[in-house]
């Protein structure tokens, strides 16, 4: 074999020796306008980085590891020619493994190496696959959500990147950035017609420095992404769209066969959007948030939540499913807040926001286009604001369901629960706007809610025939507007028998809710009237 000394790089004082068959090979290596010429005749290997970069070699070794380095371990090719058809999983997967931490063979335990971890890369295209486990300290990385793909490969079920199952080890700096997941079909408006029947994401286990940003999920009949022992990780402007379920945040509360307690909490969810899909579920999570959100026709279900947020979120309304679904026992509930954000049906007085039989307590939120129903239960509501709703606002009678310093705009609709403020018994009926005087209903609450003095008066009729009465008047206020508190005894009185008509008289505030009640003999004689001042 001939040797040729090449002196180009004169100017960097150094020269290079290369070993050639053909003197022709110098062109070759020359040659920019053939692919196979050029750089298409030079190979390099990776190695650890030890050094400045001086040449090539140790160039490609500082670049993110390329899904394309290991093409040649596809044999599933059904077009030859079209990368976009083969399946990628066993490139997938070895390109994963091949920069992740040492897997002990006798604990399944990731081992942290030095030399490892880090990026791999996928170039735009469609990346059929099958199934996909995370390794610890391994990320994914696409270019872009609208130019990286994975679909699922004929014959493709269960989820299509999930952790090692049995879980033995927690996923720990795991990144999954710049993809998208589903049928490559982006325009799909419904949940109707041809939608494989898998999964996307579980990143049950994932704990620690972990994070999914700018990741769609369209167009699978399935799970879109679930949880299970996640803990302390962030979800950010990741988009799904037409899938069957986009969320199950799931706490586990169990021990597992590695002896690991299981609860999922301290997620956060920041600028997702989720469309057009079936019901997610929320079971039993601790401390999660969602924050700047968009539901658009897609439910969800909560059950027992503890410590979960939705703050300044957006809900495009249903006419006939709840936006929000709450169960759960009572006692068990940490706490649901709605802070900020608003509501909007597209479509006045018809929309269904939430029905909850547990506490949930709504602050600043704008409230716009629900029906009679739009919200029920075990629901307060603070400072919001109510428009082009149909009254009731609230429609359950229990003492955890009342409004507070809220403002209502066109609004349409009448009589019927509609709660002005807290209470210690069950909901009130709204005073009638009508000059009409209204007949109290013994040991009902009433709310003075649209801003005129109420004048209440019992009276019980001379007539020592039916003996004597005793009556009672609570009423509750906003604070600072009534010297009562809530709940209070204002006055009483025994009347009957020695006047030609014994009176009870007091004066409800705008924004007071008042209760009568009356009893003994003379208890049917009593007759009740409230009129606006």
């Amino acid at each position: 074999m001939s040797k040729l000394r090449v002196d180009e790089l004169e100017s960097l004082g150094t020269a290079r020796v290369i070993d050639i068959d053909d003197i022709s090979s110098i062109a070759d290596l020359a040659d920019v306008a053939d692919a196979s010429n050029g750089g298409g005749l030079v190979g390099v290997k990776r190695s650890a980085l030890a050094s400045a970069i001086t040449n090539v070699n140790v160039f490609f070794s500082s670049l993110s590891v390329n899904v394309w380095e290991f093409a040649a371990l596809v044999v599933t090719k059904p077009v030859p020619a079209d990368p976009n058809t083969w399946d990628w999983t066993p490139a997938v997967q070895a390109a994963i493994d091949s920069i992740a931490d040492r897997l002990d063979s006798s604990t399944g335990f990731d081992t942290p190496v030095a030399t490892k971890g880090g990026w791999v890369y996928f170039p735009r295209g469609n990346y059929p696959v099958t199934k996909v486990n995370f390794r610890s300290y391994v990320g994914i990385k696409g270019e872009e959500h609208y130019n990286t793909w994975f679909v699922p490969f004929a014959g493709a079920t269960g989820y299509l990147f999930e952790s090692f199952v049995p879980l033995t080890d927690r996923p720990k700096g795991v990144s999954l950035h710049s993809f998208s997941i589903g049928m490559a079909n982006r325009n799909a408006s419904t949940l109707e017609g041809s939608r494989p029947v898998v999964n996307g994401l579980n990143i049950e286990g994932f704990e620690k420095q972990c994070s999914i940003r700018d990741v769609k999920i369209y167009n699978i009949d399935g799970v879109a992404l679930k949880t299970g022992d996640t803990q302390d990780m962030e979800v950010e402007n990741v988009d799904i769209r037409f899938v069957t379920t986009p969320f199950i945040l799931d706490s586990k509360e169990v021990v597992d066969s590695g002896g690991i307690f299981n609860y999922t909490n301290a997620m956060k969810f920041i600028a997702c959007r989720f469309e057009n899909s079936g019901a997610s579920q929320i079971l039993q999570h601790r401390s999660t948030h969602f924050i700047a959100c968009k539901f658009e026709k897609a439910a969800v279900e909560v059950d027992t939540p503890h410590g979960l947020d939705f703050i300044g979120c957006d809900w495009a309304l249903d006419t006939v499913t709840y936006a929000l679904t709450v169960t759960g026992v009572v006692a068990d509930n940490r706490g649901m807040k709605i802070v900020g954000g608003s509501t909007d049906c597209g479509t006045a007085f018809s929309g269904k926001f939430i029905t909850s039989t547990t506490p949930v307590h709504c602050a600043d939120v704008s409230f716009r286009n629900h029906d009679a129903a739009g919200i029920n239960g075990s629901v307060s509501t603070n400072t919001c604001t109510f428009s082009e709703c149909s009254k009731p606002f609230h429609t359950n009678a229990a003492a955890t369901s009342f409004m507070k310093d809220c403002d209502a705009f066109s609004v349409e609709g009448g009589t019927g629960l509609n709660l002005s403020i807290e209470r210690d018994a069950a909901a009130s009926f709204e005073v009638p706007t009508s000059v009409v005087p209204l007949s109290p209903v013994a040991g009902q609450w009433y709310d003075n809610y649209l801003g005129r003095e109420i004048e209440v008066i019992l009276r019980l009729p001379y007539n020592p025939g039916t003996g004597a009465a005793t009556f009672e008047a609570k009423k509750t206020h906003d604070a600072g507007v009534s010297e009562y508190t809530l709940g209070q005894v204002i006055k009483s009185a025994i009347a009957g028998g020695t006047a030609s008509q014994d009176l009870l008289v007091f004066t409800v505030l705008p924004g007071e809710s008042f209760n009568v009640a009356w009893s003994g003999a003379g208890a049917s004689a009593v007759t009740a009237t409230a009129f606006y001042r």
